[in-house]
């Protein structure tokens, strides 16, 4: 089967979508699928291109073919609504010319994989699709234009609204819409009227190479570890993620024998690294995002991994570093409501604990009160690795996917 993904991020040695979308064009090529891949240049999250990537045309080949295109790619620290938007149209129009390629040349795909973000190359890849009688899924990992209207992102009332019902209206066009958690799913039906069925394709980890292990001495530079509480946020940071609540709670702590610890890269991170001095927070440490290789190791570090969603952004993205946080064995504290779907799977599953989302105050209670609780820390651990093992296998949800695939290019799912 010929299968075309088309996704603005896909690097193996990345994180979030990124990394999913390779994992995919890897799974479903090492099944003997003829698999292409139309990306931008692997440039996150650090915002910049990632070496030896030059950032124009050119094809990558391993198991696999990868497009790449050359894409816009603001200022880490200067990225506006405006800079974004022009991002994502610089990807979308990048791919035209690869797609009338194969269009005038008749080496169209059985069907094609639009992974939503972002939103114009979704939109082009379901235009070419359509005029060429290909099959296609949007697989959905942000509901993006909902997200945007709810954290305020578009000042623009006119224009938020705007792509909101353009949204609308891809997702209800697709041949069929899959997404990662039962209540984004809920979200997509309602903002399509209920116009069809979406299916669920879970995000994975990888289990084999992201195991538990005992918390180091010393580890990237930090001393000390097993002698403190340590509380860790891992992954990308972003202006509307809410991650000051992190300074917040880490001022509230200064007396505790608590130290955080945040890695990874972002827009947001100068910010952060400018509040820990003016503030003089001399519990709080920084690390860059550390290769694969390394995960299992950063996450070991951490007795509590902090996953920060704000109220406003409810269902309308899951933190994909959960995965990882579940593999590794570690406890969770979500800032999240009871019935969001993140703050559901972390409750129901015995993942760790919840806080009331924008209340340091709320959360800064919660870990004191784990740190006094190391037996219930403990069963957590446990819960989340068989949690981890039962669930999150990439073969266990790409098989799911594989399934519709087969469905639809026969015609038999509707």
């Amino acid at each position: 089967m010929k299968i075309l993904i088309v996704s603005i991020y896909s690097d193996r040695d990345s994180v979030g979508i990124a990394k999913y979308t390779a994992d995919m064009a890897e799974w479903f090529s090492q099944k003997g699928n003829d698999v292409e891949v139309i990306a931008a240049v692997p440039h996150y999250p650090e915002w910049k291109v990632h070496t030896p990537y030059k950032n124009w045309f050119f094809q990558e080949l391993s198991r696999y073919k990868t497009y790449y295109v050359p894409t816009y790619i603001p200022n880490i620290n200067n990225i506006s609504t405006l800079r974004r938007l022009i991002y994502e149209a610089s990807f979308g129009l990048a791919i035209i010319p690869i797609l009338i390629k194969k269009s005038l040349k008749r080496e169209n795909p059985d069907i094609s994989i639009l992974i939503y973000p972002s939103m114009p190359s979704v939109i082009i890849g379901y235009i070419y699709s359509k005029m060429n009688n290909v099959r296609s899924i949007i697989h959905v990992q942000d509901l993006q234009a909902a997200a945007a209207d709810s954290l305020k992102m578009v000042k623009v009332r006119f224009l938020s609204g705007m792509l909101k019902k353009i949204e609308s209206i891809i997702l209800s066009k697709s041949d069929q819409v899959t997404t990662i958690t039962p209540k984004m799913a809920e979200n997509i039906e309602k903002i399509t009227n209920n116009s069809k069925k979406v299916l669920i394709v879970h995000n994975w980890a990888d289990i084999e190479n992201i195991v538990p292990c005992k918390k180091p001495v010393s580890a990237f530079g930090l001393n000390n570890l097993d002698e403190q509480f340590n509380i860790m946020y891992a992954g990308s940071m972003g202006e509307k993620q809410g991650l000051h609540i992190i300074l917040e709670v880490a001022k509230i702590l200064q007396r505790e024998p608590v130290k955080f610890i945040i890695s990874g890269d972002g827009p947001y991170k100068n910010a952060l690294i400018r509040g820990v001095i003016e503030q003089n927070l001399s519990n709080v440490a920084f690390l860059p995002r550390q290769d694969a290789s390394e995960l299992s190791k950063l996450l070991s570090i951490a007795d509590v991994h902090l996953i920060i969603q704000r109220k406003d952004a409810t269902d309308l993205v899951m933190p994909s570093k959960l995965t990882n946080i579940a593999a590794a064995g570690r406890t969770v504290i979500a800032t999240a409501t009871p019935d969001s779907g993140l703050g559901n799977t972390v409750v129901k599953n015995a993942l760790g604990i919840i806080s009331t989302p924008e209340n340091p105050e709320d959360l800064a209670e919660k870990i004191i009160g784990l740190i006094s609780d190391i037996d219930r820390m403990s069963y957590y651990s446990k819960k989340s690795r068989e949690y981890a093992e039962q669930n999150l296998s990439i073969g266990s949800s790409l098989e799911n996917l594989e399934s519709i695939i087969k469905k639809i290019v026969k015609g038999d799912l509707k």
